[in-house]
């Protein structure tokens, strides 16, 4: 049995996991209540719990494939009717030895820059931990995942943040060396960027790490959708490219398996040195049996790989089509990203993008996130990781309720 201690803190959770309906299930809250809420996740958390309420409704803003359930489940039976050795080992040390050797040879990186950690979420808040005390500055991209500003506060740093640069989201390496201060500890990126879904490829990377080397800055960067770019376009980790990224990620976004917790953090021996007395102290909940099975699933992941490239295959086209005939119209702008599942258009014709989401939910019962959560006002991000069916549905709505709204 893995020893077990008391925690003194956790990590704030990440993104409730999506209603395995895609339905909010008939106790109706007014929308008001809901789209008070100022923070994404604590909105998340409410319209999931209209869910057990007896809500009805439809999400179109999640970033998460749909669960490859069949394929979860068999990969489990398999895992518990190995023999020996069996793969649920003890996750006490660094991490699991199955799944730090998984991820290695997935990845291309050496089994002693891994420490893995309860879901990607956990992997930010060592690294935050780590490096941001009171007094400390971090930037951040805009628009960002609301957690990230959020636990920079919430570590007693300050934040300056960094614009993406529409229409591409690009980021400009001169105004991120113009944000550095002398207390900088920590540059915070995204990519795939959420909410946009837009790629930094190598050489933008490289570019941003001549600025942070200058500097002696670290760089986090969540990597939680890299996997939807190819391997001919995506040569891995950041953390492959230059010692000062720090890679993060986890199987929940491309391959929809949030329920096994898997995270990890790739990075250089000077940062590791930084993370461990952080991971000892608070990496103590990962679960043996979950990520015996995330070991599994990463040496032979290709039928996960096409779990997600058929759906996207099926949905992408969709959503193009539909992006379409709103831009002809004048209703949305924006180019929907090459790579994965999320579109973060501007919608033209609202000026509140929050009370144009709260007016949907009580018009249509659609759930949609508006830019505000994601410091990006004006847009809206959406998700088409679902059922087809779903997708089709929401998507529906959502055209429908753009054309007919009108703002007073």
């Amino acid at each position: 049995m893995q020893e077990e201690t008391v925690r003194p803190s956790a990590p704030p959770s990440t993104e409730p996991a999506r209603p395995k309906s895609g339905r909010l299930a008939t106790t109706r809250a007014p929308a008001h209540d809901v789209f008070a809420n100022p923070d994404y996740v604590g909105w998340y958390r409410e319209l999931s719990a209209l869910l057990s309420a007896g809500e009805k409704g439809r999400l179109l803003f999640d970033s998460t494939i749909l669960e490859p359930t069949a394929q979860l489940y068999s990969r489990a039976r398999q895992a518990f009717d190995a023999g020996q050795p069996s793969p649920f080992r003890s996750t006490f040390g660094w991490g699991s030895p199955l799944l730090i050797g998984a991820i290695a040879k997935r990845y291309g990186v050496d089994e002693r820059s891994i420490l893995t950690t309860t879901g990607c979420t956990g992997a930010i808040w060592h690294v935050y931990t780590a490096f941001l005390k009171p007094g400390a500055h971090v930037i951040i991209e805009r628009p960002y995942f609301e957690l990230l500003p959020r636990f920079a506060n919430s570590r007693g740093a300050s934040v300056s943040f960094l614009p993406r640069l529409e229409p591409d989201f690009r980021v400009d390496p001169e105004r991120l060396e113009a944000l550095i201060q002398s207390n900088t500890e920590l540059i915070v990126l995204t990519n795939a960027h959420n909410p946009s879904g837009a790629y930094l490829d190598d050489a933008a990377l490289r570019d941003i790490a001549r600025v942070a080397n200058k500097h002696g800055v670290a760089v986090l960067v969540d990597e939680v959708y890299g996997d939807f770019v190819p391997n001919n376009v995506r040569s891995g980790p950041a953390a492959r490219i230059d010692p000062c990224f720090i890679s993060v990620s986890s199987l929940t976004k491309v391959y929809g398996l949030h329920g096994l917790k898997c995270g990890w953090v790739i990075a250089s021996d000077s940062v590791l040195q930084r993370l461990r007395p952080v991971y000892a102290e608070f990496e103590t909940g990962s679960s043996k049996i979950t990520h015996g099975i995330a070991a599994l699933i990463l040496e032979d992941i290709a039928e996960f790989g096409a779990h997600w490239r058929s759906v996207l295959a099926r949905n992408r086209p969709l959503l193009v089509e539909t992006v379409r005939q709103l831009q002809e119209e004048g209703l949305i702008a924006g180019a929907v990203p090459e790579y994965g599942c999320m579109y973060f258009p501007r919608l033209v014709k609202v000026r509140d993008t929050r009370r144009f989401a709260s007016w949907m939910w009580e018009r249509s019962r659609l759930g949609l996130a508006p830019g505000d959560f994601f410091g990006a006002p004006g847009h809206i991000r959406l998700g088409f990781g679902q059922s087809h069916q779903e997708l089709a549905a929401g998507l529906a709505l959502l055209a429908d309720g753009l054309r007919h709204y009108r703002e007073v």
